[in-house]
């Protein structure tokens, strides 16, 4: 994207910072912006220099052999949140402003939830641990 694009995109976040990844493309989309969801998440949460790092990496890896890639394990974890009160409660805020009321929303003291990490890697995936 352009930078004219990405501050439509930060200007559109700043007018409601609650709503979700497909409004957002939405609204992008009618300024004149066709992109994905995966592209609007990726440009609101990261700065230059985290995006920088970014095409570093990749550049590093471009020409990575299959025999390379088959020795990586991707892997992540994941809080899934199960009672009610923990839902809609993700904002789109910058550096500095989390407790800017603007960027505050209640909820449930103790939600029930479920920490979940699995991996994956050329082999396939691996079991989800709880």
């Amino acid at each position: 994207t352009t930078r004219r694009g990405d501050r439509t995109l930060r200007k559109i976040v700043e007018k409601d910072r609650f709503q979700t990844l497909g409004d957002l493309r939405k609204q992008w989309t009618e300024s004149g912006v066709e992109t994905s969801r995966a592209t609007v998440h990726r440009r609101v949460l990261l700065n230059q220099k985290q995006r920088q790092k970014r095409l570093t990496w990749a550049t590093e890896k471009q020409h990575w052999t299959v025999a390379q890639w088959s020795k990586v394990l991707f892997s992540d974890e994941s809080k899934f949140c199960m009672s009610f009160g923990n839902q809609g409660a993700r904002v789109w805020r910058k550096t500095g402003e989390k407790e800017m009321p603007k960027c505050l929303k209640s909820s449930v003291k103790y939600p029930q939830s479920v920490m979940v990490w699995g991996a994956m890697s050329a082999a396939g995936v691996g079991p989800l641990c709880f």
